[in-house]
């Protein structure tokens, strides 16, 4: 069977591609077609065969009088235009506007067209003949005149916003209702041919609810408590989210959105360039008790905001890895220095000290004087490198004590540096935070000596790709997201001290330590892929990317 298509509409040949054929609309041209149903027991006109094509850009529908045409072939008629020469958007009963979706029924013999620029579907009787310029009758609108989202309102079981697709399951019609983020479901014991109120609405709790999934998050890679304020940094959409407290019953909002102008949008950078109030897949957070650091690791940089923000898109006060709010490039567009960043994802806080997981450049770096930090200020300390214009895995030498590879967080607790060097998996640990770059770590988890890198598999001892790190206050225990194992373990700190790896003293996401997880499935005791952690003592929250939740284990 062949693979390869048999004929072209639209096109005089399978080498045009131009909208209108590059001249004058007509009955045998196409401009930005947006759907396509092919309706081999539909009667047209008394023959059974038809295809119908949402001509979008040219607002109409184009009627073939044969489920196969051949190439080049002229449409037998036209819905949306009087004459198939025009091509005008327009409104009324037998006007259409941005049509993107069609749908033919042969039992019933009717035609349902998503016409989007009208917000209805306009049903046209086919089972007589079907002529251009025939007349429909407008579901979502009071009459075929009007033509408002909403009907000029708000959401509701008979209006419709920018609808883009229909379809037909039995006797119930189905329709994408795009501008309201839902699918509604006409229901009844024959398809709609006139208006008539949708029985049924997915993915909105009622009729009369319109939020996206804007609301949800998607990839939450870290979680924060500061001063009872509750913050996850939601990668995949881009953004911040502060709660003023603890969300711990129902799905509140949040109240301050970071990185987007409000709570629905979703884009890379707003949409539009980089500025000190924009974000492009946020990992790590931290804060001394009264500034907010987060780790803008698309934008290769870190940003800082004087005090916990209070309202919406708030800009960050301080840029660094970059020399302006404006520039994301790589190192800033040139080599690595102890001013540039590559993908920087943990930060962490301590005794005026700044501390970041500068992932992609295989190292961490530490900045002194914190809270008097400016945009593009030069780090003090390196560690995984020798000097700061290094970058190589593991200095390109092999794994020690002194190297990292692909490093995702970093944590200071009971008086130690812990560093998730992921590319090794492996926890590496320094006695106290140091002041000399290139200093050896004196500890590790995961791996049976500093020379070791290997995957061990499901082990209380071995670690796979560590990528939050979180500590109890009394600095007990140390916390570690075994993010490729799918699961959280925890370890005595003390047993860092050690350059031999020690074994956890519990798990979260598996039964045991040998049991390989759940792997996503949603469930009050599974994980996904746990990332960015923290922990109060008596609760452990665990941003989960893989199930795109915000998990909290008591």
């Amino acid at each position: 069977m062949s693979t390869l298509p048999s004929s072209v509409l639209g096109q005089a040949n399978f080498s045009g591609g131009t909208p209108n054929r590059g001249g004058v609309v007509g009955a045998d041209t196409l401009s930005e077609p947006g759907d396509v149903q092919g309706a081999p027991d539909f009667l047209l006109n008394g023959t059974a065969g038809a295809l119908f094509v949402a001509d979008t850009g040219n607002h109409r529908v184009l009627v073939f009088a044969t489920a196969a045409p051949p190439t080049g072939a002229a449409a037998s008629a036209v819905l949306g235009q009087a004459l198939p020469t025009e091509n005008a958007p327009g409104l009324g009963a037998t006007r259409l506007d941005t049509p993107r979706g069609v749908s033919a029924d042969a039992a019933s013999g009717l035609i349902h067209v998503a016409d989007t620029g009208n917000h209805r579907v306009l049903a046209f009787d086919g089972s007589g003949a079907v002529a251009r310029g025939m007349a429909g009758s407008a579901i979502g609108q009071a009459s075929a005149d009007a033509g408002e989202a909403n009907r000029g309102g708000v959401p509701g079981p008979g209006t419709l916003s920018s609808p883009t697709a229909v379809a037909v399951a039995g006797t119930s019609l189905v329709v994408s209702d795009s501008g309201n983020q839902r699918v509604l479901v006409y229901e009844g014991a024959a398809l709609p041919s006139t208006h008539q109120d949708a029985t049924q609405v997915i993915g909105q709790p009622t009729f009369t609810q319109s939020s996206p999934n804007g609301r949800r998050y998607q990839e939450p890679t870290d979680v924060l408590v500061v001063g009872g304020r509750f913050i996850v940094s939601d990668a995949a959409n881009h953004r911040v989210l502060i709660y003023s407290s603890l969300p711990l019953s129902g799905d509140p909002d949040p109240d301050v959105v970071l990185g987007q102008p409000d709570i629905f949008s979703t884009l890379r950078n707003a949409g539009g360039p980089a500025s000190a109030s924009t974000l492009n897949e946020p990992s790590g957070l931290a804060s001394d008790g009264t500034r907010l650091v987060v780790g803008d690791t698309g934008n290769h940089r870190v940003l800082i905001w004087h005090a916990v923000p209070t309202t919406t898109g708030a800009p960050a006060d301080v840029v660094i890895g970059q020399p302006t709010a404006a520039t994301t490039l790589p190192n800033a567009g040139g080599g690595p220095g102890p001013q540039t960043l590559q993908s920087p994802q943990g930060v962490d806080v301590r005794s005026d000290r700044l501390i970041i997981a500068d992932r992609d450049n295989h190292r961490v770096l530490i900045f002194d004087g914190f809270s008097s930090l400016t945009t593009f200020a030069s780090a003090s300390t390196v560690l995984g490198q020798k000097k700061f214009t290094e970058n190589e895995p593991n200095r390109g030498e092999g794994v020690r004590a002194d190297t990292l590879s692909r490093p995702r967080d970093v944590f200071v607790g009971h008086g130690n540096l812990y560093v998730a060097d992921a590319g090794n998996h492996r926890v590496l640990v320094w006695k106290g935070v140091p002041r000399g770059s290139g200093t050896p770590a004196s500890g590790q988890f995961g791996q049976v000596n500093f020379e070791s890198a290997a995957i061990s598999g499901f082990t209380a001892e071995s670690i796979e790709e560590p990528a939050g790190l979180a500590m109890d206050p009394t600095g007990e225990f140390l916390v570690v997201s075994d993010l490729a194992q799918g699961r959280i373990l925890f370890f005595d700190s003390v047993m860092g001290d050690s350059p031999q790896g020690r074994s956890a003293g519990g798990v979260l996401g598996s039964p045991n330590f040998i049991s390989q997880p759940s792997g996503g499935e949603l469930g009050p005791g599974s994980l996904g892929e746990p990332r960015g952690l923290f922990s109060n003592g008596y609760e452990v929250f665990a941003a989960d990317a893989g199930t795109g939740r915000v998990a909290v284990f008591r």
